[in-house]
């Protein structure tokens, strides 16, 4: 746990591949609800309760799920925020949502979402999904602590800066390497690394090769168990 002087804690609940929840003053944020999140893991739509903001970072179904998505609307009326492509997508299956540019930043009281840049690799394998024509990170702030979902990508010239970067790891030309991961973060140089994206039959890698690196670089890390949350 990262001490944080006085306040609200932000808190950061984790689900399979790239899924998140974050809690920050107030207000309940979730990021990349794909197809894995219930597959892999025992969770049910009704449990996710009173969201306000819906982030979808590029269109493959395990960060896009519009199924999951309906349900969530119907039971929240969140705001969704994401890129022209799964706007699309997400409209045909008659769900609203609001186009975020990169780096364009929006404000929800104490609250800022901001769309960076993210890069996403290419499999010969993907040719069942397509290629996303456009994907985007997100950086979320409140008033003490900045958290920064990479998305899936791979590594890039990047000016992001966070104190908490959620990176993926299994590779397969799709996202980074471990290694690469850790060079990516090191620039970032945040106070916590978890890893993400390391669940799909497709693409399997666990998080061992990542830990055995990240203790020998003395980097901060932590591997959320799904489900698993932690105050920051």
């Amino acid at each position: 746990m990262m001490k944080r002087a006085g306040g609200v804690r932000m808190k950061i609940t984790k689900y399979p591949q790239s899924c998140f929840l974050i809690e920050a003053e107030g207000k309940k944020i979730l990021i990349d609800l794909g197809n894995l999140v219930f597959e892999l893991h025992d969770i049910k739509l009704e449990d996710f309760r009173e969201i306000d903001i819906v982030l979808l970072t590029h269109k493959h179904d395990d960060h896009c799920y519009p199924e999951a998505l309906k349900a969530i609307v119907e039971n929240n009326t969140p705001l969704i925020l994401t890129n022209p492509e799964v706007q699309e997508i997400i409209k045909n299956n008659g769900i609203e949502s609001e186009l975020i540019a990169i780096d364009e930043e929006r404000a929800f009281g104490n609250v800022k979402i901001r769309a960076v840049p993210a890069l996403h690799g290419y499999n010969v394998n993907m040719k069942d999904k397509g290629y996303p024509k456009d994907n985007n990170g997100f950086l979320i702030t409140d008033t003490k602590t900045s958290v920064y979902h990479c998305s899936d990508t791979i590594c890039f010239e990047n000016k992001t800066k966070a104190d908490v970067v959620l990176v993926p790891i299994c590779g397969h030309a799709v996202v980074m390497e471990p290694d690469v991961a850790l060079e990516f973060c090191s620039a970032i140089n945040p106070k916590l690394i978890v890893p993400m994206h390391y669940h799909s039959d497709k693409h399997p890698l666990g998080t061992e090769k990542f830990e055995e690196l990240a203790q020998k670089a003395s980097v901060n890390y932590k591997v959320l168990k799904e489900g698993e949350e932690i105050e920051l």
